[in-house]
């Protein structure tokens, strides 16, 4: 019981140090001083990641190997990207 307590206070005093140093503005105002500090906090509190895949192909296969999906996309990319007029070779 003894530990549980000593736990929950710990907890408690973590919780409440965690709540006050994100309620003080310094890291705001000192944003064009020290972004870099800034920056380092706010990609602490981002855990998003994503991932791509499986992916079907035009004949409806899954493909779930990384080259291959690779290739799907990059060969989907250039039939939706504008094509670039050629300029004319000079010789």
């Amino acid at each position: 019981m003894h530990y549980k307590n000593q736990a929950n206070k710990g907890r408690k005093l973590l919780r409440q140090t965690k709540r006050e140093f994100e309620s003080r503005p310094k890291i705001a105002k000192n944003i064009k001083k020290d972004s870099k500090s800034f920056f380092k906090y706010v990609r602490s509190k981002t855990n998003a990641k994503s991932f791509v895949g499986p992916l079907t192909d035009e004949k409806g296969n899954l493909i779930s190997d990384d080259k291959q999906m690779g290739e799907l996309l990059n060969t989907f990319s250039h039939r939706c990207s504008p094509m670039k007029p050629q300029k004319p070779s000079q010789q």
